[in-house]
């Protein structure tokens, strides 16, 4: 069973997604390679420089639906195209001032982002492409860069030595190192040696999470978290497969994006309302198995207690920090690596928002 569209509202993402409901098994990353050639063939020292974009795939565990969700709320991106089977966003650069730490009164820079997702050239599914502006925003001590000519994200693009010599008997013997040296090429100085525009050289070196079209029946396609009112001050976290609440229909035998049979997950509520140095980074947390009911009483008082017995959960309104809790579910067996979905929700304000 699965609930498509129940799962694009959770998620809070447009209908026309639902095309591109499936896995993530693997994605692939892009970089580039420059080699600076000492050149000796002809008797005197040459340099000059050659490169290649190097491909690699890795298998990497996602879901399209909760991609698209993440780079909508938590990355910032805007909808700027959207039709069925085709979609684009775009965060685009602005800057950022800081006022804590080494780094107090500085601005940076902050590069844009696309997202472009369209059908794969193999026909089974969607490349989900996302295209960084390629350049650092700080210098390697941390402060703000000059972004007239920067040097590349780390990552993006490397630089090797090369040499070139001429034997005895005509031979040309080419040797590379074997790990890249010291990066200093910078923006002018990559797009000279590749000719390439800047967009270009971007889409050359970005990464793309490849989505496989699989049956929302036998695959798990999205996970969502939900917090409902059960009644005055009292909330209910739901967890959800596929649009489906799970304590209702069991996903047992589901496969996950990274190919195994669906192991189970726990439930948590989580409090941050400082003082929050517990083993999760929050003020305190309880712990359901999944089939358990996650029903809590809410109340406010003068500590932060969580009461087992009447399943109450007290906060200090009184401290200076905002009071919220987390619903947080995980894929057992649940280490802090493995899949997860949380909803945060602010007990002062009422906001809401998945996390």
């Amino acid at each position: 069973m699965a609930n498509t569209q129940l799962a694009l509202d959770l998620l809070g993402i447009p209908q026309e997604c639902a095309s591109f409901e499936g896995q993530v098994q693997t994605k692939t990353t892009r970089s580039l390679r420059i080699y600076e050639v000492s050149d000796f063939t002809s008797g005197k020292k040459q340099v000059y420089y050659e490169h290649e974009f190097v491909e690699k795939n890795e298998l990497f565990g996602a879901y399209p639906f909760n991609l698209i969700s993440n780079y909508i709320y938590a990355y910032g991106h805007q909808i700027e195209e959207i039709r069925q089977g085709y979609m684009e966003t775009l965060k685009p650069a602005t800057t950022s001032y800081t006022d804590i730490g080494p780094m107090s009164g500085k601005t940076f820079y902050v590069g844009w982002q696309k997202v472009k997702i369209s059908p794969n050239t193999k026909g089974d599914g969607y490349s989900f492409v996302v295209t960084t502006e390629p350049w650092m925003n700080v210098n390697r001590d941390g402060s703000p860069a000059d972004m007239t000519n920067p040097l590349p994200l780390p990552g993006t693009c490397y630089k090797y030595a090369r040499t070139k010599t001429k034997s005895s008997t005509g031979t040309i013997n080419i040797w590379t190192s074997r790990n890249p040296v010291t990066q200093n090429l910078k923006r002018s100085d990559i797009l000279s040696i590749i000719k390439l525009s800047e967009q270009e050289y971007a889409e050359k070196i970005g990464v793309t999470f490849n989505i496989v079209t699989v049956s929302n029946k036998t695959h798990i396609t999205s996970i969502a978290m939900d917090i409902v009112d059960v009644d005055l001050n009292k909330k209910k976290g739901i967890f959800y497969i596929n649009g489906e609440d799970t304590q209702k229909v069991s996903p047992s035998g589901m496969i996950t994006s990274y190919g195994k049979t669906y192991p189970g997950y726990v439930f948590q509520w989580r409090l941050y309302n400082g003082d929050e140095g517990g083993v999760y980074g929050c003020t305190l947390s309880k712990q359901y198995s999944s089939s358990e009911d996650t029903t809590i009483n809410i109340a406010v008082g003068s500590t932060n207690t969580f009461d087992v017995s009447t399943k109450t959960l007290t906060y200090n309104f009184a401290r200076p920090e905002v009071a919220k809790i987390l619903a947080y579910a995980e894929f057992l067996p649940a280490q802090g690596k493995n899949e997860c979905m949380g909803r945060m929700f602010n007990l002062e304000t009422g906001e809401e928002y998945n996390w």
